[in-house]
């Protein structure tokens, strides 16, 4: 092979591992963070929203659940922030779909994709001690 192909081959790997890390620092990012248990603060399928004020993508989150239909716990931290300090919570938003008795279905940290977030909160329908009407 001629060195400028070697040279191309070795940019092309580089930049699809690099893209692969990435993706998966993405997809695997909700993993790693600790459940928040949320229980005392919605027994009843909802979602709780962990906002501040002044917080962009805290309002993305609330605009994308509101044609859900699911009932929204917004916590904001001005207005509660013994909740925040309770549950460590640093960073906004933070997102807990709820089951019956406050059981998590999902969390998200940041600002999760739309369709993630429709689909966790759509799983809570799928639990039969939790179904919801106009799912």
């Amino acid at each position: 092979m001629s060195d400028p192909l070697i040279r191309a081959l070795v940019v092309v790997l580089a930049v699809g591992g690099a893209l692969l890390v990435a993706w998966m620092a993405r997809v695997f990012s909700n993993r790693r963070q600790r459940t928040l248990d949320v229980s005392w603060l919605m027994s009843d399928p909802g979602v709780v929203v962990f906002t501040k004020d002044e917080c962009p993508n805290c309002a993305a989150v609330l605009a994308i659940l509101k044609p859900t239909g699911a009932p929204v716990r917004q916590i904001r931290a001005e207005a509660e922030p013994e909740v925040f300090e309770r549950l460590a919570i640093e960073g906004v938003p933070v997102t807990v779909v709820v089951a019956a008795q406050g059981r998590n279905v999902a969390q998200f940290a940041g600002l999760p994709r739309a369709a993630l977030l429709r689909k966790a909160w759509r799983r809570v329908g799928e639990i039969p001690s939790s179904r919801v009407p106009g799912l």
